[in-house]
């Protein structure tokens, strides 16, 4: 497991993904949810396998906080799960 707490390379605020899903929950459907996030969390949007901020594994919750700041390598992740939707 990648404990990103201390990571200290460019963050994104988690408002992007709030709309990312806002929108798929408009045009899509919730496997499109699950594909977005596809290699950041685990199946069916189960917490990260993988990754872990403060101590404990990322989750849904964290990423769709408009308070939360998540690094770049993640959100490139999600960005490049997007443009393989739909």
């Amino acid at each position: 497991m990648i404990d990103l707490a201390g990571n200290n390379e460019p963050k994104v605020c988690c408002r992007n993904y709030v709309a990312m899903v806002d929108y798929i929950n408009h045009y899509g459907d919730s496997a499109d949810i699950a594909r977005l996030f596809s290699g950041i969390l685990g199946p069916n949007l189960s917490r990260s396998p993988f990754y872990c901020l403060d101590g404990e594994p990322l989750s849904y919750h964290y990423l769709t906080n408009t308070l939360n700041w998540l690094p770049n390598s993640l959100n490139l992740i999600i960005f490049s799960n997007l443009g393989q939707l739909p």
